[in-house]
């Protein structure tokens, strides 16, 4: 859950424009999340737990990759 939320969310960051892709990955870590509880593996406060994980995790990937993009091209026009 952490995983597949974590890329979903970056992705979706990353492209705000594309609202389909958001949907898609959407329906992609829904059915992965399902899956791993209906399989047995996790438990849902597992998959509760890794998505807020996850979703930090992509928040802070998406900040930092923002300033860094900010400062390279800087670096590059100056």
């Amino acid at each position: 859950a952490s995983n597949t939320l974590g890329f979903a969310i970056f992705i979706s960051l990353l492209f705000p424009e594309k609202r389909w892709l958001r949907l898609v990955l959407l329906c992609w870590v829904a059915f992965i999340c399902y899956s791993r509880m209906y399989l047995g593996v996790h438990y849902p406060s597992d998959i509760i737990g890794g998505a807020i994980v996850g979703c930090f995790a992509a928040f802070v990937t998406n900040r930092i990759w923002v300033y860094a993009s900010k400062k390279l091209l800087a670096r590059k026009a100056g």
